[in-house]
């Protein structure tokens, strides 16, 4: 019997593991395993373990392999693809290096609707004090002087081959030290080829030097946690609801973003639903998993909103009359489904904005102001165009079903693999 082929995923910490995860079945059926080396201990998942199985993955922190560099490691395991889940930081940058030196083909995975949010959205934290931010550069500075930058530089040492790659890194560092934005992307970002969930990802994908034959649409799995089905495309178009308008929030008060305290957030909340009450309608709410787990759900939930979680959330929009977002690629759901959608950018929200995915929704009505939502009636009642809708559909949604999203990152790494060995 032949070997089992190693996907060798790389990452910061142990928090996308679930990205990993849902791929184990579809590369187990192709002859493939799959581990995931993280840099934890580094300072971003100081709790891990040296080496564990979770949910079909061997996990490995950095510290099994006692100092030796990134070119050696990939040496020792011999990995068929490399799978990255961002490109962006300087050790996942040297490890690219490596593994291009090595011929060993690699495999950017974007992790969620990326045309979602605005682009060079700039937040304000309210909670983090001086000392804190002191506190978390301090952090950054160590963990790059004392891991991450030498790795980087021993891989450009190793790797480089003109000095247009040092000038590159010197431009790049100088970006980073001075908060610098809007800067092309270094070629070290750039992977053998790329997946995004949905087609109108793929601009995102070309900043990070790829043509576009080398960049692929695989489908989004977060679909998947909802229960959306077939049936449900476009099928609430031209239809009246309830009288319920669910509003997706973001989890913005669990990093201390825009809002200062539960109060303040529900606060935000009952000026919505207190200038849509006049008209006749009622909020609920769809929370982000961080508030879930910061206990900003129970605090909704006790001050008299419905809140839904992943297993009614569409059950919810089946029935529901329109739907309210914050930039969160939950917010593509009632889209799919056709119903009104309301931007929300008033009060506090005030100039965060929304990305592609929902200002090309034929469905959407931003609101600036809460006045705006006096007309609501007028919004919930207007009709939206079908052959529009599908195309955005064919757009921000396709490819379906999402469930085959994993079958179709499985092929992708056996094709690199396969191109790899010929």
């Amino acid at each position: 019997m032949t070997a089992e082929r190693l996907i060798l995923a790389f990452d910061g910490w142990t928090e996308g593991l679930p990205h990993y995860a849902r791929l184990v079945p579809a590369l187990r059926a192709r002859g493939y395993r799959l581990m995931l080396i993280h840099l934890g201990s580094w300072g971003h998942d100081i709790d891990q373990p040296v080496e564990e199985e979770r949910d079909g993955v061997l996990v490995r922190d950095i510290r099994h392999y006692a100092g030796r560099s990134f070119g050696d490691i990939l040496r020792q395991e011999r990995p068929a693809c490399l799978l990255f889940l961002s490109t962006r930081a300087f050790a996942h940058q040297a490890m690219i290096r490596h593994a291009r030196s090595l011929d060993i083909p690699t495999l950017h995975l974007f992790h969620g609707i990326y045309c979602a949010a605005p682009p060079m959205m700039e937040e304000v934290n309210f909670e983090v004090s001086p000392w804190n931010d002191l506190r978390l550069y301090a952090g950054k500075i160590w963990r790059n002087l004392r891991h991450i930058l030498p790795r980087y530089l021993a891989a450009l040492a190793e790797t480089g081959r003109s000095r247009l790659d040092w000038i590159e890194f010197g431009r790049e560092l100088r970006s980073r030290l001075t908060g610098g934005t809007g800067a092309a992307l270094p070629s070290d970002v750039r992977t053998t080829a790329g997946c995004v969930y949905v087609k109108g990802d793929m601009a995102e994908m070309r900043q990070y030097h790829l043509d576009e034959d080398r960049i692929f649409a695989v489908g989004n799995p977060d679909f998947m946690q909802f229960g959306l089905q077939p049936a449900d495309l476009g099928s609430r178009l031209g239809r009246s609801g309830n009288g319920e308008l669910i509003y997706i929030e973001t989890g913005l008060l669990a990093y201390a973003i825009r809002f200062t305290s539960r109060e303040d957030y529900i606060a935000h909340l009952d000026g919505l639903a207190a200038a849509i009450g006049r008209h006749g309608f009622r909020l609920a709410v769809k929370p982000h998993p961080a508030s879930v787990r910061s206990g900003l759900a129970d605090a909704i939930g006790a001050a008299g909103y419905r809140v839904y979680n992943n297993a009614d959330f569409v059950d919810g929009l089946r029935a529901a009359s329109g739907a309210m977002t914050e930039p969160s690629s939950a917010g593509a759901v009632p889209a799919m489904l056709g119903l009104p959608l309301f931007l929300i950018s008033c009060g506090k929200l005030a100039g965060r904005g929304h990305g592609r995915l929902f200002t090309r929704y034929p469905g959407s009505i931003p609101i600036e102001t809460v006045d705006q939502l006096d007309s609501v009636s007028d919004a919930v009642g207007k009709p939206i165009d079908p052959a529009a809708h599908r195309a955005w559909l064919d757009e921000f949604a396709e490819p379906l079903p999402a469930s085959d999203m994993p079958d179709r990152v499985a092929d992708i790494l056996q094709g690199l693999d396969r191109r790899a060995i010929s």
